[in-house]
């Protein structure tokens, strides 16, 4: 993009380690539909509550080709970004811990936020806390 004179006004990024990052867990963009599903709904509880069969039918080419693009992508570096960076992550994400969400911050030269989010739990609201 820097190479015709186009760059972003922000980046926002959500829940996703730094693309520099090596990935740590086991690839599933590869298997079958039915150990995919499985795999991931041993990962997400989001999946894990969509029970509905043709609604995870069509959330499925959504979902592999999210993996495929998260599980295959080779970082190459560059010049950084010189707009802000915005990170957005929850405090118990095991999939992806802030350490990880915030080395977002070494591929900017501009402002970096990190916002961590409390888990939700019925008697409370999620809550951000900026860094």
């Amino acid at each position: 993009m820097a190479e015709h004179g186009i760059q972003p006004v922000r980046l926002l990024v959500s829940g996703h380690r730094a693309p520099h990052l090596p990935l740590r867990e086991e690839t599933l963009h590869h298997l079958p539909d039915a150990e995919f599903l499985t795999k991931l709904g041993e990962r997400s509880r989001t999946l894990r509550a969509l029970t509905d069969p043709e609604f995870r039918k069509l959330l499925l080419p959504m979902l592999r080709a999210d993996f495929t693009a998260s599980e295959t992508y080779a970082f190459v570096p560059g010049p950084r970004l010189t707009c802000p960076i915005t990170a957005l992550g929850g405090e118990q994400d095991e999939d992806a811990p802030l350490g990880e969400i915030a080395a977002w911050q070494r591929h900017t030269t501009g402002r970096f936020e990190l916002t961590a989010f409390a888990a939700a739990t019925s008697s409370s609201t999620t809550r951000g806390r900026r860094w």
